[in-house]
């Protein structure tokens, strides 16, 4: 009897300390906040006579409280616009980035320049056409543990706006 409770009470132990073991050595959730790391995003926005696909990188926080984030975005892309005639060309911006929030949900506001360049029809010179604002107000989702972020909203010459990017540390 008291080998049959020995038995018992080893194997309880034993079941007791895999569990633990097992549970414990999990894998542990990721609750970094990514938000605040530069990133690299690809941007779209149209409002049908005008279109841009930009590539930028978003800087670190330069400004940073419990909930309100400041950071810089340089980046460069293609344009398009036809109103009366159709022209295309690259272009180059650079954004101040004001964030607010907590956890996944931001509201951003961005506020820069855009820089736009052409190419002549048949030639290979660069013409400079103009610098228009930048203004963005939209919606930023960034869940704690995870790199890829998603934003979305509206803008000045750009009426609609997306985007997508990934931190990195």
């Amino acid at each position: 009897m008291i080998l049959n409770l020995s038995k018992k009470t080893l194997f309880f132990f034993i079941v007791t300390i895999l569990n633990f073991n097992l549970t414990a050595q999990g894998p542990q959730k990721d609750t970094t906040n990514y938000s605040k790391y530069s990133n690299f995003n690809i941007e779209m926005g149209t409002v049908l006579i005008y279109s841009s696909i930009t590539l930028n990188y978003e800087s670190e926080n330069v400004l940073q409280s419990n909930i309100h984030f400041l950071k810089f975005e340089f980046g460069g892309g293609l344009w398009a616009a036809s109103m009366f005639n159709s022209n295309q060309g690259f272009l180059t911006n650079a954004n101040a980035i004001y964030l607010y929030g907590e956890n996944a949900h931001h509201f951003e506001a961005n506020l820069g320049a855009a820089i736009h360049f052409s190419k002549k029809n048949g030639s290979d010179e660069v013409t400079y056409q103009n610098t228009i604002p930048n203004l963005f107000l939209g919606y930023r989702y960034q869940k704690k543990g995870e790199k890829m972020m998603f934003k979305a909203g509206i803008g000045a010459i750009k009426l609609f706006q997306i985007g997508i990017g990934y931190s990195i540390e």
